[in-house]
């Protein structure tokens, strides 16, 4: 069985081109996903980092005795209290 010089050309040479381009874009791709993987878990982790910072701060003042809401927590008690007659 012969074959023309274009087939053999497209046999050698094109088709193994193919398969390194497909296996390029394979890895490609995985590493991508692997660094936006990556990306997204440090992104969650400052996000969480943050958030628990801003939660410690409002719960700081609800525990600091000199702060505003913890002293309006005691407003009302002073009605509570008995009145000298």
């Amino acid at each position: 069985m012969k074959r023309s010089l274009r087939q053999k050309i497209i046999t050698w040479f094109l088709v193994p081109t193919a398969i390194i381009l497909v296996m390029v874009a394979v890895v490609t791709f995985y590493a991508y996903q692997r660094v936006t993987e990556n990306l997204v878990i440090d992104r969650d982790r400052e996000l969480t980092h943050l958030s628990a910072g801003l939660l410690a701060a409002e719960l700081s003042s609800y525990t600091d005795p000199f702060s505003q809401q913890y002293l309006a927590g005691f407003d009302g008690w002073s009605s509570l209290a008995p009145t000298a007659r």
